[in-house]
Protein backbone atom coordinates (compact mmCIF):
# COMPACT_ATOMS: atom_id res chain seq x y z
CA UNK A 1 0.00 0.00 0.00
CA UNK A 2 2.47 2.73 1.07
CA UNK A 3 4.66 1.63 -2.67
CA UNK A 4 1.88 2.19 -4.67
CA UNK A 5 0.27 5.66 -2.91
CA UNK A 6 4.26 7.33 -2.42
CA UNK A 7 4.69 6.15 -6.56
CA UNK A 8 1.03 7.58 -7.55
CA UNK A 9 1.73 10.93 -5.41
CA UNK A 10 5.00 11.34 -7.55
CA UNK A 11 2.88 10.40 -10.82
CA UNK A 12 0.46 12.56 -9.75
CA UNK A 13 2.49 15.63 -8.93
CA UNK A 14 4.49 15.67 -12.34
CA UNK A 15 1.59 14.90 -13.95
CA UNK A 16 0.37 17.68 -12.29
CA UNK A 17 3.83 19.63 -12.97
CA UNK A 18 3.60 19.25 -16.72
CA UNK A 19 -0.16 20.39 -17.00
CA UNK A 20 1.57 23.84 -15.57
CA UNK A 21 0.29 23.82 -11.75
CA UNK A 22 2.58 24.69 -9.35
CA UNK A 23 4.68 21.74 -7.39
CA UNK A 24 3.06 21.22 -3.71
CA UNK A 25 5.53 21.72 -1.11
CA UNK A 26 5.09 22.23 2.69
CA UNK A 27 7.55 23.62 5.90
CA UNK A 28 9.82 21.72 7.69
CA UNK A 29 7.39 22.48 10.92
CA UNK A 30 4.59 21.47 9.42
CA UNK A 31 6.36 18.14 8.13
CA UNK A 32 7.78 17.57 11.48
CA UNK A 33 3.95 18.16 13.37
CA UNK A 34 2.19 16.05 10.76
CA UNK A 35 5.21 13.21 11.31
CA UNK A 36 5.04 13.41 14.89
CA UNK A 37 1.08 13.19 14.98
CA UNK A 38 1.07 10.01 12.53
CA UNK A 39 3.25 8.23 14.53
CA UNK A 40 1.62 9.28 17.77
CA UNK A 41 -2.10 8.80 17.39
CA UNK A 42 -1.92 6.67 13.87
CA UNK A 43 -4.85 6.75 11.42
CA UNK A 44 -7.62 6.61 13.73
CA UNK A 45 -6.63 9.83 15.96
CA UNK A 46 -5.79 13.18 15.19
CA UNK A 47 -3.42 14.37 12.46
CA UNK A 48 -1.74 17.75 10.63
CA UNK A 49 -1.77 18.47 7.36
CA UNK A 50 1.31 18.45 6.32
CA UNK A 51 1.04 21.25 3.77
CA UNK A 52 -2.09 23.37 5.20
CA UNK A 53 -0.59 22.59 8.63
CA UNK A 54 -4.19 22.88 10.06
CA UNK A 55 -5.50 19.88 12.53
CA UNK A 56 -7.26 17.17 10.98
CA UNK A 57 -8.05 13.27 11.20
CA UNK A 58 -6.07 10.62 10.05
CA UNK A 59 -8.48 8.99 8.12
CA UNK A 60 -9.30 12.37 6.15
CA UNK A 61 -5.96 12.69 5.65
CA UNK A 62 -6.05 9.55 3.95
CA UNK A 63 -9.46 10.18 2.19
CA UNK A 64 -7.62 13.30 0.68
CA UNK A 65 -4.47 11.50 -0.63
CA UNK A 66 -6.48 8.82 -2.00
CA UNK A 67 -9.05 11.69 -4.26
CA UNK A 68 -5.64 13.38 -5.08
CA UNK A 69 -3.40 10.40 -6.55
CA UNK A 70 -6.64 8.90 -7.76
CA UNK A 71 -5.42 9.44 -11.56
CA UNK A 72 -1.95 7.89 -11.07
CA UNK A 73 -3.29 4.99 -9.75
CA UNK A 74 -5.90 3.95 -12.21
CA UNK A 75 -3.37 4.98 -14.67
CA UNK A 76 -0.46 2.67 -12.92
CA UNK A 77 -3.62 -0.43 -12.60
CA UNK A 78 -2.98 0.20 -9.05
CA UNK A 79 -6.46 1.83 -8.56
CA UNK A 80 -8.38 -1.59 -7.43
CA UNK A 81 -6.14 -3.13 -5.12
CA UNK A 82 -5.21 -0.03 -3.37
CA UNK A 83 -8.82 0.16 -2.83
CA UNK A 84 -8.99 -3.49 -1.22
CA UNK A 85 -5.89 -2.54 0.91
CA UNK A 86 -7.63 0.30 2.21
CA UNK A 87 -10.96 -1.40 2.67
CA UNK A 88 -8.61 -3.77 4.52
CA UNK A 89 -7.20 -1.44 6.79
CA UNK A 90 -9.45 0.30 7.75
CA UNK A 91 -11.76 -2.84 8.76
CA UNK A 92 -8.84 -4.07 10.68
CA UNK A 93 -6.91 -1.69 11.57
CA UNK A 94 -3.05 -0.73 11.08
CA UNK A 95 -0.52 -3.01 12.44
CA UNK A 96 0.18 -0.89 15.48
CA UNK A 97 -3.76 -0.75 16.25
CA UNK A 98 -3.81 -4.65 16.25
CA UNK A 99 -0.52 -5.18 18.65
CA UNK A 100 -2.13 -3.27 21.18
CA UNK A 101 -5.52 -5.13 20.56
CA UNK A 102 -3.64 -8.17 21.36
CA UNK A 103 -1.52 -6.62 24.21
CA UNK A 104 -4.64 -6.06 25.37
CA UNK A 105 -5.51 -10.10 25.83
CA UNK A 106 -1.86 -11.22 26.72
CA UNK A 107 1.30 -12.96 25.15
CA UNK A 108 -0.78 -15.53 23.80
CA UNK A 109 -2.36 -13.26 21.45
CA UNK A 110 0.79 -11.20 20.41
CA UNK A 111 2.37 -14.20 19.35
CA UNK A 112 -1.36 -15.18 17.20
CA UNK A 113 -1.15 -11.77 15.69
CA UNK A 114 2.39 -12.19 14.90
CA UNK A 115 2.01 -15.54 13.33
CA UNK A 116 -1.43 -14.47 11.30
CA UNK A 117 0.49 -11.22 9.89
CA UNK A 118 3.97 -13.92 8.81
CA UNK A 119 1.40 -15.82 7.26
CA UNK A 120 -0.26 -13.45 5.55
CA UNK A 121 2.99 -11.96 4.12
CA UNK A 122 3.46 -15.03 2.68
CA UNK A 123 0.36 -15.07 1.18
CA UNK A 124 0.33 -11.53 -0.35
CA UNK A 125 1.15 -10.85 -3.74
CA UNK A 126 4.43 -9.06 -4.64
Amino acid sequence: LQAALSRALVWQEMADMDAGKPAVGCSDTFAAAALWAASRYGLAGPAIDPVTGRQTLGIVLLADLLDHVRPALAEAGDLEQVRLLVDRLLAMGTGAERQRRAAERGMSAVLDIVAITAAAQREAPA
